[in-house]
């Protein structure tokens, strides 16, 4: 990183000034063009005012008392050799240490090194961090990192991920994908899943798929009765509206349960101590009904 002088950047906003550049324009140059370190905007300010007054000198004026000697770079080294020590010394204590004002503490601090400083929870820190700093922090952070996987592996056991669950991370990197982010669990693989799963056993219950397919039960839910349509009739899983071949196939049974109840024809049965008979059918004695399921078809002339 170039350092610039005083005198440098003075001349670049007499240079401005003369073309007839705003101070804000003037500071906006800097700013970009030499960093925030370089000067104030209060500064860009005072010095365009001076240049407006006829001032031609870039050195600084002579001051009156006691010239300040303190903020030279060997007091410099000592007070960053002191905060890199104890990240949490206070100005007052470097002052008393080094026996250099706490004015000129505070200076040299915020405002003469290179790097700047800036107290951050009780705590000096650089403004702006280094190449260094930066590789510090990845490392420490994977350290970190590396301990937090241990750490869940020797807590969950067998629980933190299944072997199932490393194959199909392993397929999918092969595959080229580089997220590590969950894919929303209503994707169309899942809702393959989820049905198959019930087609096989149409009893089967939201938090059973949930933790077989180890999908969240509201993600389950948001699956089966919208993205496939099923509701829930007597503990027994059926598409909301019935296919073609559901709707064939009901046919067929129906024709042939009413066939086989022509043919094996009504017997009368005696009942109530009156001598009152009734005809009652063999077949529907032999049927028990089970799962019951309501169903509803609705037509632009009738209703079934």
């Amino acid at each position: 990183m170039a350092v610039w002088s005083k005198l440098e950047i003075r001349a670049v906003v007499r240079f401005l000034f003369a073309k007839g550049t705003k101070c804000s324009v003037t500071y906006r140059e800097i700013l970009e063009n030499y960093g925030e370190h370089a000067m104030s905007m209060t500064q860009v300010y005072q010095w365009c005012s001076w240049f407006k007054d006829g001032r031609t000198s870039l050195q600084d004026e002579p001051r009156s008392g006691r010239p300040n000697t303190a903020n030279n770079d060997w007091n410099i080294a000592r007070v960053d050799e002191l905060i890199k020590v104890d990240r949490r010394v206070k100005l007052k204590e470097i002052s008393l240490k080094l026996e250099i004002p706490k004015t000129n503490v505070y200076e040299i601090v915020h405002d003469t090194l290179k790097i700047g400083y800036r107290k951050v929870p009780a705590r000096w820190v650089p403004k702006m961090l280094s190449d260094e700093h930066n590789r510090q922090r990845v490392e420490i952070s994977q350290i970190l990192l590396h301990r937090r996987c241990q750490q869940e592996v020797e807590n969950d056991g067998e629980h933190a991920m299944s072997r199932t669950q490393v194959y199909q991370w392993c397929s999918w990197f092969k595959d080229g994908r580089t997220s590590l982010q969950d894919e929303p669990a209503n994707n169309d693989w899942n809702i393959a899943r989820v049905d198959e799963l019930i087609k096989v056993d149409r009893r089967v219950k939201l938090k059973k798929i949930s933790l077989k397919l180890d999908i969240p039960k509201t993600d389950v839910y948001e699956i089966v009765h919208d993205k496939l349509g099923y509701r829930k009739v007597s503990a027994r899983w059926v598409p909301k509206m019935l296919s073609d071949e559901h709707k064939r196939q009901r046919v067929e049974i129906s024709q042939i349960l009413l066939q086989r109840c022509q043919q094996e024809g009504d017997e009368t049965v005696d009942v109530g101590p009156g001598g009152d008979h009734r005809a009652r059918n063999k077949l529907l004695e032999h049927l028990i009904a089970g799962d019951k399921t309501w169903l509803r078809l609705s037509t632009q002339n009738a209703t079934q």
